[in-house]
């Protein structure tokens, strides 16, 4: 799957407040998903990269990200704080940057070539790795869409603003059990 398309599902989760509707849906989105990515998916779609025992984590803080996107929009990281300041979301000061450059970036990124982009980035470790972190994460920015910008910007602070937790993820695949064999 296209991370753009989805990142178009994540911004209808973003937009509902219905608990059965964000369930609804989930449980679409699941069903077009292949197998091969649904767990890549369900993991994004929590804003995390692995379960919490696995310790897959960015580990890159408010700060970082804001340097990061400093560096992928070639913006004074004055300028970029000071957007932030203003819209209180990471994730939206991302995509007004790269609205305003209108950046349009390579919508061909799937959802696996992001998922394996972030584990990378989580990965990296040892002296120098904040910096190269920062670098490859602006890399992963400057190729995805405005759009896969807002959510893709929110993972690392752990604040993806779609208003459900892992109960709904596994309402939403109960739905289309048939699909996954559960």
């Amino acid at each position: 799957m296209l991370f753009s398309k989805f990142s178009g599902y994540l911004e209808r989760l973003e937009k509902t407040a219905s608990r059965l509707e964000i369930t609804s849906i989930l449980s679409e989105l699941f069903e077009v998903t292949s197998r091969s990515e649904i767990k890549k998916v369900v993991y994004l779609s929590l804003g995390i990269l692995a379960p919490n025992y696995e310790s897959i984590l960015l580990n890159l803080a408010e700060k970082m990200v804001l340097r990061t996107l400093s560096l992928s929009y070639n913006i004074d990281l004055e300028k970029v704080v000071k957007l932030y300041k203003q819209s209180g979301d990471l994730g939206v000061t991302a995509e007004s940057l790269a609205n305003r450059l209108q950046v349009t970036g390579d919508s061909k990124l799937t959802v696996k070539q992001v998922y394996v982009s972030l584990v990378e980035i989580a990965k990296d470790n040892g002296e120098g790795s904040q910096d190269r972190k920062i670098v490859k994460f602006a890399e992963l920015l400057k190729n995805l869409d405005s759009l896969s910008v807002r959510y893709v910007a929110r993972i690392p602070v752990g604040k993806l603003r779609l208003g459900f937790s892992e109960k709904t993820v596994l309402d939403a695949l109960n739905i289309g059990d048939e699909a996954y064999n559960i």
